[in-house]
């Protein structure tokens, strides 16, 4: 007699099958290299990513909104800042962790639209009343003034040594937010919008004129800039990154193909950043202020932010 086939439940087809399927997986494990599992748990982005880590913060009631920064090149350690349109003309010095060292009113310079600060060489400053939001503003200006003491800061306004009318080649009227000097020379950056922003240096025209050139379009939403102290690199921030180009001979003043960068969550918009030393200080419209070591630019780092009772490493 032939023996009839025995036919399962599907239920316990379906368990058979799956009990199968473990068995093979259990192999494959088993062959796999020692930490070929934790190798692929891992995620590289949450290991090796370093935190946004602020140092300190520019207190609000000195300085409501920052929106320009520099470094002294006369006295170490010392930044200026200043603060955005509408607020009074007034240069304030930090420490390199954001206390306020003096306060210094500046007379015959109102803040129209103070968009950035710029150095030079013999530590004379450079207030840039470059922004220009609306477009309503046909002319915007500049104003040089010597370094105050920081240590011993004047008691009385300071008026600036010098005041140039600012205007572009083509009569276009554009928001600038970076301003820098290089060589004796200053330059502007434009914000950009739909387009991205315009580097422009700015010729003389006579003893109060300066004439903005366009010479490279270089990145959307440029909110600050700098240039450092051996003059041979350019940075500029926006909201949530920042990028540094190397100074060329070239038409277009800097290397475009440049790739240092890196980028940072929004702890408020950073509309300031500068060199110091062999670091870059990025401050955001809130006054917090953040340090970044120069070689992550070359890393291109990705920062992170602090997670709720998380340690910062030494």
């Amino acid at each position: 007699m032939v023996a009839e086939p025995i036919i399962m439940p599907r239920k316990m087809q379906f368990r058979r099958s799956m009990a199968t399927v473990i068995a093979i997986l259990v192999g494959i494990l088993t062959i796999l290299p020692a930490g070929a599992v934790a190798d692929e748990k891992e995620s590289p982005k949450s290991t090796t990513r370093p935190i946004w880590r602020q140092v300190g913060r520019i207190d609000p009631n000195v300085i409501r909104e920052v929106s320009g920064v520099v470094a002294s090149r006369k006295h170490p350690g010392v930044l200026w800042v200043h603060s955005d349109s509408g607020n009074p003309p007034k240069l304030v010095a930090i420490n390199s962790n954001g206390a306020i060292l003096a306060e210094v009113m500046v007379a015959g310079a109102p803040n129209i639209d103070w968009e950035d600060i710029a150095i030079d060489d013999a530590g004379r400053l450079y207030l840039g009343d470059i922004g220009n939001n609306t477009g309503m503003l046909p002319v915007r200006y500049i104003y040089a003034l010597d370094e105050p003491d920081p240590h011993n800061p004047p008691q009385a306004p300071v008026p600036p040594t010098q005041r140039w009318r600012v205007r572009y080649a083509d009569e276009k009227r554009v928001n600038c937010e970076g301003l820098f000097w290089h060589a004796g020379t200053m330059y502007t950056v434009s914000r950009g919008g739909a387009s991205p922003g315009v580097l422009y240096r700015l010729a003389p025209q006579g003893d109060d004129e300066l004439i903005m050139q366009p010479l490279a379009t270089i990145m959307h939403g440029v909110s600050g800039a700098d240039v450092s102290s051996d003059g041979k690199t350019l940075l500029l921030c926006t909201a949530h990154s920042a990028r540094m180009f190397a100074v060329t001979d070239s038409e277009a003043f800097v290397n475009l193909d440049d790739r240092r960068g890196i980028t940072f969550p929004d702890n408020g918009a950073v509309e300031a950043c500068c060199f110091d030393g062999d670091e870059v200080v990025l401050i955001p419209e809130n006054g917090r202020v953040y340090r970044v070591p120069e070689a992550h630019f070359s890393e291109r780092a990705a920062y992170r932010p602090r997670q709720r009772g998380e340690k910062l490493p030494d």
